[in-house]
């Protein structure tokens, strides 16, 4: 775990903003935030207002008021961009038989791709 605090504001995970400490579950959340632009054209929580943008990160849904959303780009967004790191696609998984490999075949098994 760590508790530093870098990034683009856009893709920050709300595991950063909060400052609690985070792990590699942070980089998922970034991932969800670059595919969400890509079909969308903005991050999910963008604002000009930074300090706006990083309160509504930590605790606005993520919209999906788009036609760009595929059910399963929908479904793998809500899933990556979850604000639970324990529960997020890819995440943090207690299971010691498991690593970061696996997290990431996690990812890649997703019908989204």
């Amino acid at each position: 775990m760590t508790k530093s605090f870098c990034g683009t504001p856009e893709y920050l995970a709300p595991d950063i903003i909060k400052g609690e400490g985070h792990s590699f579950e942070v980089d998922w959340w970034s991932l969800g935030a670059l595919v969400y632009e890509m079909l969308h054209g903005r991050p999910p929580h963008f604002n000009r207002d930074k300090h706006a943008m990083l309160k509504d990160i930590i605790n606005k849904d993520i919209p999906f008021n788009s036609k760009n959303f595929s059910p399963e780009a929908k479904d793998f967004l809500m899933k990556i961009l979850d604000k639970d790191p324990k529960t997020r696609l890819g995440g943090f998984t207690a299971d010691k038989n498991k690593n970061a490999e696996d997290d990431a075949q996690d990812v890649r098994a997703h019908p989204f791709f």
